[in-house]
């Protein structure tokens, strides 16, 4: 009797170990797979931002557009923008200046635009904002906040030179069609807003040399 006992307590220890093996395997192999699921999504994700200034980049622009395209009713404003006079400090100050520039505004953009807006870098000093708004009134309140910003961190840098932008903002409505012709159109807005800069501190240069 004890060995036939012995014979049928065998069979049940070796369940026994088949079962938490079983599930030690699972508990692994689950682990395994949530590690690599999180690694490639921390890959990916570092592909759609740009390098130097951390936010995001053309991967990320592709990918809102195609996402906000496939929705009906869009609400979206575009903030495009572009640095004034930021070749000036390449070549006086050095690239690492502006690099440092690029960073700042960047941090500045983020802050102005923390939960309402998507920043990215487009390439060069050229940024566009998608905000997740269609009130005037409230998108004026976001480019003033940006405005202080910049303002607030020129007066006390103490830094020889100023962080300046243009800029274009219009609103999605049914007169584009398509939310590509927005961003020309804010591209557009934001060029005639530079070049009138500049016309203006030509200007201003010509009647200084008048005066001298």
């Amino acid at each position: 009797m004890i060995i036939l006992s012995l014979f049928a307590i065998f069979p049940s220890l070796l369940s026994i170990f088949q079962l938490y093996y079983f599930i030690y395997l699972t508990i692994w192999n689950s682990l395994a797979i949530a590690i690599v699921i999180n690694y490639i999504y921390i890959i990916h994700s570092q592909t759609k931002l740009d390098p130097l200034t951390r936010i995001g980049n053309r991967i990320a622009y592709d990918e809102h557009l195609t996402i906000l395209s496939r929705k009906k009713n869009i609400v979206l404003a575009v903030l495009y923008i572009d640095l004034d006079d930021f070749k000036t400090i390449n070549d006086v100050y050095g690239h690492d200046e502006g690099d440092k520039v690029l960073r700042i505004f960047a941090r500045q953009l983020e802050e102005a635009f923390e939960w309402k807006g998507v920043s990215i870098r487009l390439g060069g000093d050229e940024f566009i904002v998608l905000i997740n708004e269609n009130r005037t009134k409230v998108l004026k309140g976001y480019i003033e906040q940006l405005n202080n910003n910049i303002y607030n961190y020129n007066v006390s840098s103490n830094k020889p030179y100023s962080i300046k932008y243009s800029y274009g903002m219009a609103i999605f409505n049914s007169s584009y069609k398509n939310i590509h012709e927005l961003i020309q159109y804010c591209d557009k807005l934001m060029y005639e807003k530079k070049n009138k800069k500049h016309k203006g501190i030509s200007k201003a240069n010509r009647l200084v040399n008048l005066q001298k």
